[in-house]
């Protein structure tokens, strides 16, 4: 009997980054996670092809002859999805990050789109079942799969009213469509160099068939608009007074047309160029409750060119009121222009307005400049981290380990939003433990490995690649024991143990398209040389960039003579491109001005943790006080630039308030800084045994970076003992602190580990998320090192213990 209507639980969109690429993380022919991800809260999901076909006739012949395909065949895909927290908008490459223009790089330079899978289950049977298991217990042969491949998007369009859900449509034009019966197939995207159809296999991933939880309907207050001083008959503000209007609906329209490219022998378009200038527009509607008291006049308007910054801003429901609720999504337009505004009113009934505003898109940093008349569109959301991708060994240009099956895959992990670093200290390529770094590149919106690297990659010129070379002489320097990457996507790579090369750390410099690094400066110890130096077990870029310069901390922990461990921080500063620039020197631990005879202990391991942010350096010593630990700042006399060891001033000396003394690690195991804000991790803190906790500090004098204060101490909601709470911790921005606890015991096994999330700012700062692996087992210790979690502004990295026997993976999360 046919189906009469919709059956709308066994249906499912995904949606994966590449059409013509491998739908697989590690390649065709490896074995990994499929890249498909699924489109969260879908209502509405329409597709069609044409066959654009030219008839041909000649004279005799009362039926055509011929009816060929001369232009490329259109396919298209439109559906609808309730906004939620910018997740889907990231899938479908848009740039959900603050400041960031929205249609990402990648978006506009796309040569093959994307493709889009539309998975069915059988009627009467949920499509996201409840669990991994009970989705692949059901028949692979009554389920089956509508593959639209080389996907453009088209049109992006949101729609919110008070009373409804705020609804995104998109639009697509495709090049192919393919059906399928079962989870797995063939790849419908097709070729643009040749225009044949892709041999890549695909897989529906059960890991990632997700339920799609998001907000309900937009209550009064949940949509504020800040409008500025751009319209002429009104008063339009948000403000919670007498004079407040009361936004009603706003609409945001961004038409991303494209013009196919054909060329002779093949019928489908090998490109298809976005068509610029792109022109994105945005109505409001709103009750008001006074009109303007300015002086206004259209005729003024028109030759005054005023252009206006237009936000929009949706808030999260809240039970203490309209208005109260945590910010999830920001849309802004940079110099708008007002197009229209209509002004009603009517006995009996409210004041209204509608407006609709226009700009051109471009980037926001062109637009941020005083004066500019550059438009620019950016979207800024908030939400949960999800599980994103797992990423894991196994591509088949790896050189094959030769020692052991622990390679020590996630020992560090560093990353920006451009490139991902996974060291694995253990690598063999001969006998010993030589060690690796893996580099993988964001590639529409996934990483993929692009480099293995052991440090060999010499520039030509290297002034003493010697010191970065190693055999078997040199046992088990544990290559990438610790890596770290600056915003100029520079990598440092440690090697920990290598006691007769005074442990050099490797600056790796990249080429113009990210595809390739080499190694154009090696820095050493040699100052402290000793046969336990460590130089690189810590390493932290500076998170912004000074001028040309790009500043590196690396700590030397185990730096100083005999027993004594004392331990060294080297600054080291450079630029890109430039093959032996990085020079510097170890900070002085003289130039202080903290109070006391004795500052630094003589087995303090300072410099086992660091972290730097424009003028603030900060190392940890756990070893301090009898290894109850401590945390030294430095800050950077005037504005720079830093080129002398006498530029740096040690401010403060920060220790724990209910730190347990005598238990190790302690105080200053791991540290980070944003700004203002220091976090300091004590593993060993609180009233438990090795419960853990983070310590904030803040201060008000910045520039000067002086008078830092103790303004409170982190705390799991579900704290146990021997957790190690704060043996990792990450702040990727001002109001977010990320923290490991790698003995936690979630659900997934005793000792997995877990990742807690904290929001707030000074003295306040709340638990908003706890995060733990649905694949992890016992005794994974998820965050069992300071240098195996890594954050971007939108996301969390986190690595297990590999010496567990862990499976050696990464596990990615995004906002």
């Amino acid at each position: 009997m046919a189906r009469n209507r919709v059956i709308y639980q066994n249906e499912v969109l995904f949606v994966a980054p590449s059409s013509t690429g491998s739908q697989y993380l590690n390649g065709d022919n490896v074995v990994g996670e499929s890249l498909l991800r699924q489109v969260k809260r879908v209502q509405s999901v329409n597709y069609a092809f044409n066959i654009n076909r030219t008839d041909s006739y000649q004279f005799g012949n009362l039926a055509r002859v011929d009816s060929s395909v001369v232009e490329a065949p259109t396919v298209s895909l439109d559906f609808t999805y309730y906004l939620t927290d910018g997740k889907n908008e990231h899938l479908l490459g848009f740039d959900n990050n603050e400041s960031t223009n929205f249609l990402h790089k990648d978006f506009i330079n796309d040569t093959d789109g994307r493709n889009f899978y539309i998975y069915t289950t059988e009627e009467g049977r949920d499509a996201n079942a409840g669990t991994i298991a009970q989705v692949e217990a059901q028949s692979e042969t009554k389920k089956s799969v509508i593959s639209i491949g080389n996907c453009y998007i088209s049109n992006y369009s949101l729609n919110a009213a008070i009373g409804a859900m705020p609804t995104v449509s998109v639009s697509a034009e495709a090049s192919n469509i393919q059906s399928k019966i079962g989870t797995n197939g063939v790849s419908p995207g097709i070729n643009p160099t040749d225009g044949t159809q892709s041999t890549s296999p695909y897989k529906i991933p059960s890991e990632y068939v997700v339920s799609g939880d998001g907000r309900g309907c937009l209550h009064p207050g949940d949509i504020s608009v800040d409008l500025g001083d751009a319209s002429l008959l009104s008063a339009v503000t948000d403000a919670s007074d007498t004079t407040a209007s009361h936004i009603q609906s706003v609409s945001i329209d961004v038409p991303l047309s494209r013009t196919p490219m054909q060329r002779v022998g093949s019928a489908f378009a090998f490109s298809k160029t976005l068509d610029t200038p792109i022109r994105a527009s945005v109505s409001v509607s709103a009750i008001l409750a006074s009109k303007k008291t300015s002086t206004k006049s259209l005729f003024t308007e028109l030759y005054a060119k005023n252009l206006t910054d237009l936000t929009v801003t949706f808030k999260k429901q809240s039970s203490i009121g309209s208005r109260q609720g945590d910010t999830a999504v920001i849309f802004k337009l940079d110099n708008a222009t007002l197009e229209s505004e209509s002004y009603g009113m009517s006995i009996g009934d409210n004041r209204t307005v509608d407006y609709t505003f226009s700009t051109t898109i471009g980037d926001p940093s062109a637009a941020s400049v005083a004066g500019s008349s550059a438009g620019a569109l950016s979207m800024n959301a908030s939400g949960v981290y999800e599980l994103l991708q797992v990423i894991e060994t196994g591509v088949s240009t790896d050189t094959s380990n030769k020692r052991f099956n622990d390679i020590g895959y996630g020992t560090a992990i560093a990353a920006n939003d451009e490139i991902l670093v996974v060291g694995a200290s253990g690598f063999s390529n001969a006998n010993f433990e030589v060690g690796a770094a893996y580099i993988y590149k964001n590639e529409k919106g996934f990483y993929r490995q692009v480099q293995l690297t052991s440090g060999q990659d010499h520039a030509a010129g290297l002034s003493n690649a010697a010191d970065f070379t190693f055999d078997e002489d040199d046992y088990d320097p544990n290559v990438g024991f610790d890596v770290a990457v600056s915003p100029q996507s520079l990598i440092a790579i440690g090697a920990m143990n290598s006691d007769f090369k005074h442990s050099p750390v490797a600056i790796l410099h990249p080429n113009d398209d990210l595809s390739f690094w080499t190694v154009n400066d090696v820095v050493t110890g040699v100052l402290d040389k000793g046969t336990t130096v460590n130089l690189g077990q810590s390493l932290a870029f500076d998170k912004e960039l000074s001028g040309t310069n790009q500043w590196l901390v690396a700590g030397a922990p185990s730096a100083g003579s005999g027993v004594n461990e004392m331990g060294n921080v080297h600054v080291r500063y450079g630029t890109k491109g430039e093959v032996n620039s990085f020079v510097g020197y170890p900070l002085d631990k003289g130039n202080t001005e903290v109070a006391g005879i004795t500052v630094h202990d003589a087995n303090e391991r300072f410099g086992t943790s660091v972290a730097m942010h424009g003028n603030l350096i900060v190392a940890g010593a756990p070893g301090a006080n009898g290894q109850s630990g401590v945390a030294y700042v430095y800050a950077a006399d005037g504005t720079g630039p830093h080129t002398a060891a006498a530029s740096w001033v040690e401010v403060a000396q920060l220790t724990g308030v209910t730190s347990v003394v005598g238990n190790d690690p302690a105080f200053g195991a791991a540290v980070d800084v944003f700004g203002s804000t220091i976090i300091v991790g004590a593993p060993s803190g609180s009233a438990g045994v090795n419960q853990g906790e983070v310590h904030v500090f803040t201060t008000d004098q910045s520039p000067a970076y002086r008078g830092w204060t103790h303004a409170t101490a982190l705390t799991p909601s579900n704290p146990g003992n021997a957790d190690r709470f704060g043996y990792s911790v990450s702040m990727p921005n001002s109001s977010t602190i990320i923290v490991g606890a790698p003995y936690e015991d979630p659900d997934e096994g005793d000792n997995a580990g877990s990742v807690y999330v904290f929001t707030g700012g000074g003295s306040s700062w709340a638990e908003t998320q706890k995060i733990t692996y649905s694949g992890a087992s016992a005794n994974d210790n998820y965050g069992r090192y300071e240098s195996s979690l890594a954050t971007t502004q939108k996301e969390i990295f986190v690595a297990g213990d590999p010496a567990a026997g862990v499976a050696e993976k990464v596990i990615r999360y995004r906002i």
